[in-house]
């Protein structure tokens, strides 16, 4: 009953026809830089695709369980693929030691996807590396991430590489982990987590598959090779206008 009728014949009347267009082009774009594929980090130069052929050799519901190698209790053997539900309690983060523990094996070398990471990614990835149970390690993540949480990636970085990682940002929405173990065996997972905590229902496929494996590092070698070149040319490019 205290509500008042709005005189509509009082309210401003908007000149639809004198407004103007919006120039797209002088917007200003986020972190100074221009609506261009490349200034956004590298990106791939062309899709790719392997045809593997794994059995599934089981399927999880790892939601629960407070230990991701619990969940898991081994890993899938050559050619088999373990399929899971995560959420609340693991990320792709906790697969890394969870593999160290499920194989009593040292990692020769890993390959990490993901759009962002953590504070604690970093400092286990480089205790990891001190003590030899990973013996090389190289990270993708989002361009958009190392310039939207400095705070993260710029503290993480600079450790990470002090201990010869390679962390490299690009257009990256992917998340995987690859691990080459010492006796030869190789890991992949495949899932929509992120390396860092996750709080929804994920699902992660952990995969034994060489030719999976040479496939996914293969590409990301690629991006890793790129932005080198791109920065080894820009630093060119400094040094002949200093």
């Amino acid at each position: 009953n205290t509500l008042k009728a709005i005189d509509i014949h009082k309210l401003a009347t908007l000149d639809v026809a004198g407004l103007k267009g919006i120039d797209a082009e002088r917007l200003a774009a986020p972190f100074g830089e221009q609506y261009a594929t490349a200034t956004y980090g590298n990106q791939l130069d062309a899709d790719g695709m392997v045809r593997a052929q794994t059995q599934v050799a089981r399927m999880l519901d790892a939601s629960t369980v407070k230990s991701f190698a619990a969940a898991l209790d081994k890993l899938p053997g050559e050619g088999e693929s373990v399929h899971l539900v995560i959420g609340f309690r693991h990320s792709m983060g906790d697969l890394l030691p969870a593999i160290l523990r499920l194989s009593n094996q040292r990692i020769e070398e890993a390959h990490i996807a993901t759009l962002t990471f953590s504070r604690q990614n970093g400092a286990d990835w480089a205790a990891m590396l001190d003590a030899g149970s990973v013996g090389w390690l190289a990270v993708i993540c989002s361009h958009y991430f190392s310039k939207t949480s400095p705070q993260i990636y710029d503290a993480a970085v600079p450790m990470l590489r002090g201990r010869g990682a390679i962390v490299t940002p690009v257009r990256c929405h992917a998340k995987l982990l690859l691990c080459k173990l010492a006796d030869g065996r190789t890991i992949t997972a495949e899932g929509s987590a992120n390396t860092r905590s996750a709080k929804t229902v994920e699902q992660v496929t952990i995969f034994s598959d060489p030719a999976l494996y040479a496939f996914h590092r293969n590409w990301m070698e690629k991006l890793h090779a790129a932005a080198a070149q791109a920065e080894a040319a820009a630093q060119d490019r400094e040094g002949v206008s200093a």
